[in-house]
């Protein structure tokens, strides 16, 4: 039967080097698959360079710095992470990173879900609940009823998220990957096939 395949050398790569972000160059024109692309495609790149240093504060802070991000892909994976962070064995440092990376690649193996995302814009507008006006709960709230029907981008609450974190200086929300996981500059919206 012949039929549309990965190509010979794609599928030898993914066999060798299954964490490696592999697409099909056609499929790369719709938004979506191609932002949880980029998306795996810096988190591997980031983690190795972090990595390198080999120390465990330093992969903390990675954890941490991804936390939100990670819940929109898949909260049981995202805990398991941190209890590999945590490392109540006291393994040492090469077996943390090794054992981390490879739970962390397969959180990335599906794309992430809408709700998972108004879940997690959840959370982070909890941090301005006190400051925010009943009226601007209101407007979150219907963007996000927004998002959930299709009618916009998450961007958009992305936005006014991260526009409160750096009104409200909270440095934990504005180190979040989750508002940039990959450069901004490799995101073109002219050639997206879907959006």
């Amino acid at each position: 039967m012949i039929g549309k395949s990965m190509g010979l050398f794609a599928a030898e790569m993914e066999k060798h080097f299954p964490y490696l972000p592999i697409e099909e160059e056609g499929r790369l024109t719709n938004l979506i698959i191609r932002e949880h692309f980029f998306t795996k495609l810096y988190a591997i790149f980031n983690f190795k360079k972090m990595a390198q240093n080999k120390f465990m504060k330093k992969l903390a802070d990675y954890h941490a710095k991804n936390k939100y991000l990670y819940f929109v892909y898949n909260q049981t994976l995202k805990n398991k992470l941190g209890l590999i962070v945590a490392n109540h064995e006291k393994l040492e440092t090469n077996i943390v990173l090794d054992n981390y990376f490879n739970e962390m690649v397969k959180l990335f193996l599906n794309l992430p879900s809408k709700k998972n995302y108004i879940n997690a814009y959840q959370h982070i507008f909890g941090y301005f609940s006190n400051f925010a006006s009943k009226e601007e709960k209101v407007f979150i709230l219907q963007l996000m009823e927004k998002y959930r029907n299709g009618k916009i981008d998450k961007s958009a609450i992305a936005s006014i998220l991260k526009g409160y974190s750096i009104k409200y200086n909270i440095e934990y929300l504005l180190g979040q990957t989750i508002f940039e996981p990959f450069p901004e500059e490799l995101l073109s919206l002219d050639d997206s096939g879907k959006l």
